[in-house]
């Protein structure tokens, strides 16, 4: 899936699409920071110790490591269950 991303033409996107994505990135980044907000959510941040890094942490204010930063930001995504979801895949697709 990664050399099929870094190939991808943007503009062979059509329009729907990236207005599609567009929505669903900013419900992700939304939804995650509303996560993060959690006391459950900071419990977890500041148990895990993540070293510093390149990535942040949504809503957290920090930069921590990438592993560090897809668990803890995933966490917070699908903590509250209101991220995006495809009623007949039963999945999410981002």
């Amino acid at each position: 899936m990664g050399a099929w991303v870094a190939e991808l033409d943007v503009a062979s996107v059509p329009a729907a699409v990236l207005d599609r994505l567009s929505l669903v990135l900013l419900d992700i980044v939304g939804v995650t920071a509303l996560g993060a907000s959690l006391p459950e959510q900071r419990a977890l941040v500041d148990a895990w110790r993540a070293p510093a890094g390149p990535a942040p942490l949504i809503g957290g204010g920090r930069l921590v490591s990438t592993d560090a930063a897809a668990w803890l930001n995933g966490v917070a995504l699908v903590s509250l269950e209101l991220d995006e979801g495809h009623k007949y895949a039963k999945g999410h697709p981002a």
